[in-house]
């Protein structure tokens, strides 16, 4: 379970020049501070005992089969993202509304990426996560946003960011003494409109007139710099005074970013005696920022008793992960065993130099993207079946860089044995109560955890991951009884339209599986021994997988991973 805490900010000057079809061409820079009101994350794999793979709480609760499933776009854009398929339970609560103005949604996005990394075993700092929520936002989500709220809820406290160069984003903390922050503190306040709206609509017709506000914008980008001279050494006065002009400036940037009725609250917050203030963020409604005298406070808050106040402190520590409880990786210390002894006929006429699982796909040996993949899954302990051509694969593992406690392991054939020959000949290597096969030229799309937990409740000696008969190039034919039992397994394919085959990637339990092998050296896992476990074995559906078995279906996996 990990649970984070990211900021929402206040926004001082700047707005508008982090957009990148502003600041690519003239650069930007904003200042702003976090402050004690936040967008709080849960998230957790879920256990696949429900009728459903994932649960997703905001403002409404969603039971899901798959991330494309998900309504809230930033859960399903970082779930893709973060390239996650297991099923996860994803809560967010939040101490102020959304579209308000105070940067909840990049907040959300901050958040939910710092979580879903922290549960993949990953410590970000806060500039890739920045970075990641950036380019969630703009590239994934094609959302007109700009880039402050993103730095601002990753770093957290008061800074001058900046926009624009090599490195995009910038993040200066301005230093103020504890007195002068408080001083500051003390001047500023909070009030909710009651309105909320959407910012990309509003920053839609914003970015479109860009050009048409580039003396406003070089003028709000020249205030940043005179704004923070001001904290540090001028008079705090000054800063509401240049406030009040700089919310002059931002009306005019929109027909969207005011309204008669925000206005007229302004007005009145001036008249009680406040020197200047804005409405966060985007506009059309949220929250107001006033900034005055500490001894107008009470006169102003009289006036606009109407209005929600909202007492705060300023934060420090942006995104930061408040809880977790790690949930022991079983593949730690569970084999996982590749079959990729065999000859690749089929294959031949696209790649006949190498074995097949070393057949070059988007730049990399197919086999070496498996076992990638199997390590950044937390598999510590990876045995390679090899047979034709073994010296291939045995020179590449060798000379290939992992980290210090993954083991690769290879047991080789010196006649090919077929695929349940090398499992019963690669036996001796495992280790661990129950193990993974799977063949070397499949890329199963499936999450293993879920697999393993279906296939540890089930108890059966063998789990088979199946997918539905329409894909054609599954193995065999499969009926699945009550609870998932496997009734009948055919190893020749049968072009129907209903029932399932076999997507070439199993779990096995070691004490039992041994018992289900002939005593011959060589025989198939589909001919001579899935048949004898038909009401012994477990199948687990899932949505499909890729294969580089002939020169078209390689072809298509090269297009895949390029």
């Amino acid at each position: 379970m990990i649970i984070t805490r990211t900021p929402f900010r206040i926004s001082f000057f700047g707005g508008g020049t982090d957009y990148p079809a502003w600041f690519e061409e003239n650069g930007g820079a904003v200042l702003s501070t976090t402050i004690d009101k936040y967008c709080h994350v849960s998230c957790r794999y879920l256990p696949p005992f429900f009728g459903y793979k994932s649960r997703v709480a905001w403002s409404k609760v969603q039971l899901v089969n798959s991330w494309q499933e998900i309504e809230h776009p930033a859960v399903r854009g970082a779930l893709r993202y973060m390239g996650i398929d297991e099923g996860v339970e994803i809560h967010n609560f939040d101490d102020l509304p959304a579209r308000s103005g105070m940067g909840s949604s990049s907040s959300f996005s901050v958040g939910i990426l710092h979580a879903l990394l922290a549960l993949k075993g990953k410590k970000p700092s806060k500039s890739e996560l920045a970075l990641a929520a950036i380019h969630l936002e703009q590239n994934l989500l094609k959302e007109n946003v700009g880039c402050q709220d993103q730095a601002a809820a990753a770093f957290g406290g008061l800074n001058k960011i900046t926009f624009g160069g090599s490195s995009k984003v910038a993040v200066e903390p301005v230093g103020l003494t504890p007195l002068r922050m408080k001083q500051f503190h003390d001047h500023l306040l909070l009030f909710f409109t009651g309105r909320s709206r959407f910012a990309s609509e509003i920053a839609a017709e914003q970015v479109k007139k860009t050009r048409e506000n580039a003396n406003e914008l070089r003028r709000m980008h020249e205030m940043v710099d005179e704004s923070i001279k001001i904290l540090k050494s001028g008079d705090l006065n000054d800063f509401g005074k240049l406030l009040h002009e700089s919310w002059t400036l931002k009306r005019g940037l929109s027909s969207k970013i005011s309204t008669d009725e925000i206005d007229a609250m302004y007005e009145a917050g001036r008249e009680a005696g406040a020197l200047g203030g804005k409405l966060l963020g985007a506009g059309g409604g949220g929250f107001m920022l006033f900034f005055a005298p500490p001894e107008r406070h009470a006169a102003i808050r009289q006036k606009l008793s109407n209005f929600l106040y909202i007492p705060f402190e300023f934060d420090n520590d942006g995104s930061k992960v408040i809880y977790q409880k790690a949930e022991a990786n079983p593949f730690h210390e569970m084999d996982f065993m590749i079959l990729c002894g065999g000859l690749g006929t089929r294959l031949k006429p696209a790649v006949s130099d190498r074995p097949k699982p070393m057949a070059e796909v988007g730049g990399h040996p197919f086999l070496d993207l498996l076992v990638s993949d199997l390590v950044r899954k937390g598999f510590k302990r990876i045995i390679l079946c090899t047979g034709h051509m073994s010296d291939h694969i045995e020179s590449h593992f060798k000379k290939r860089s992992f980290p210090v406690n993954v083991s690769i392991e290879i047991s080789r054939e010196e006649k090919p044995l077929g695929t349940g020959g090398a499992v019963k000949n690669a036996l001796p290597l495992v280790k661990s109560d129950h193990f993974f096969v799977m063949n070397g030229d499949t890329f199963p799309r499936v999450s293993f955890r879920d697999f393993y937990e279906s296939h540890t409740h089930a108890s059966h000696p063998l789990s088979i991951a199946l997918v539905e008969r329409r894909f054609s190039n599954g193995q065999g034919n499969v009926t699945l009884g009550k609870n998932g039992v496997i009734t009948s397994f055919e190893d020749e394919f049968k072009d129907e339209s209903e029932g399932f085959s076999s997507a070439g990637c199993y779990v096995m339990r070691k004490k039992d599986i041994a018992d289900f092998f002939p005593e011959k050296e060589e025989f198939s896992l589909e001919h001579d021994v899935f048949p004898a476990l038909a009401g012994a074995s477990h199948g687990f559906v899932y949505g499909g997988f890729l294969d580089i078995g002939t020169p078209e279906r390689y072809r298509a996996a090269g297009d895949f991973f390029s």
